[in-house]
């Protein structure tokens, strides 16, 4: 059935794309204030663990963010300030692992090269999951009166 096909894309949008996304994005926002490089804010790891904070933790939840992008793609609905917002995010994320494995850049940050973090990106995925379980709840509910 149309509707039982529907709701199985929904299901797979939120489970495979949209949701390990945001779950890596919110595990980002608390991790990148660890890093006495990117946060200036009281709680930063001391400088001697910046390094590692960076390479094994914020760098690999990047990289996965990545990875499920691009495994995943298919999920996107057009949407072209989406689609920016992911351009703008692959660009940083490949200037920041790019300058994090050169020894005389490690110094930098993605902002210096004129990549700044999208800031809509995270609002972006939270808006496409709460419309897609908007989209879920409206399909169920017609099931339900059948």
């Amino acid at each position: 059935d149309k509707r039982e096909r529907l709701l199985e894309n929904i299901s797979n949008q939120l489970s495979k794309f949209y949701y390990p996304i945001y779950y890596r994005l919110q595990k980002d926002d608390a991790l990148w204030r660890l890093s006495p490089k990117l946060s200036s804010k009281e709680g930063a790891l001391p400088e001697v663990a910046n390094d590692v904070i960076e390479s094994e933790y914020i760098l690999k939840n990047h990289l996965e963010i990545i990875d499920i992008i691009e495994s995943n793609s298919h999920y996107i609905e057009n949407d072209f300030e989406f689609e920016e917002q992911i351009r703008e995010y692959t660009k940083h994320v490949a200037i920041y692992n790019t300058i994090r494995k050169v020894e005389s850049l490690k110094d930098k940050i993605p902002e210096d090269f004129g990549s700044n973090y999208p800031k809509k990106f995270q609002k972006m995925v939270e808006k496409k999951i709460e419309e897609l379980q908007v989209r879920n709840d409206k399909v169920m509910d017609q099931l339900t009166i059948e």
